[in-house]
């Protein structure tokens, strides 16, 4: 398995979205993080459109219920993701759970994990996390009422939703990707940025995970 990032078709979306933050689509130059809290500024009404994921449905007041509390939001909408260069896609993933061969306590991981993918646990897991369910009764009891809003949440899921391809080193491989796309933005920031820049910091940040890779 080779890195493949740095491949014309990635780098072009890539670019495509970075180049929505250097042209000032994302509120980045005041914020040492850019993804937070943007749910909480949008709850605040300090900001009027925001492009997050499904994590941070849960938290905005409004997104799950109907407008019947003093607290909800009524006067949003949620849409689907504009399409890039390639097509429009979200992000569909999460972990996996696996017993090793090596347990001691095989049969009792095995309940663990049972309890771990039932029903009661994925909908108390997503109240107190934002992860979204992989079992489709937990995931039917969450969007029960049919509102607009989660109507475009599983249409997204289910025709836009991409998943990663399985990789044994990702642990090490996502630090320097976060050290790859914070370069970028402090690009950005410091009017450093431009295509041969992102295709340089691109090539070399290639190599680095083609070396974790070949280990």
């Amino acid at each position: 398995m080779m890195a493949g990032f740095q491949e014309r078709e990635a780098l072009r979306g890539i670019k495509f979205y970075f180049d929505l933050m250097h042209k000032g689509y994302a509120p980045i130059t005041g914020r040492k993080v850019p993804g937070y809290p943007v749910n909480d500024f949008f709850a605040a009404n300090r900001y009027s459109m925001i492009i997050i994921s499904s994590v941070a449905a849960y938290n905005i007041p409004g997104f799950f219920e109907r407008a019947s509390r003093p607290e909800v939001l009524d006067k949003f909408g949620v849409a689907f993701l504009p399409a890039g260069p390639g097509g429009r896609f979200s992000f569909l993933g999460g972990y996996n759970l696996a017993i090793s061969s090596y347990s001691e306590h095989r049969e009792e991981a095995w309940q663990f994990i049972k309890y771990l993918t039932s029903k009661e646990f994925q909908i108390r897991q997503y109240k107190a996390a934002s992860v979204l369910p992989t079992g489709i009764d937990a995931l039917n009891a969450l969007f029960h009422e049919g509102t607009d809003n989660e109507k475009v949440l599983i249409e997204t899921y289910k025709n836009y939703g991409r998943s990663y391809k399985q990789v044994d080193a990702w642990g090490s491989i996502e630090f320097i990707l976060v050290e790859f796309f914070g370069n970028i933005i402090d690009a950005i920031k410091n009017h450093s940025y431009s295509g041969d820049f992102l295709t340089r910091e691109t090539n070399k940040y290639a190599e680095q995970v083609n070396y974790i890779l070949s280990l």
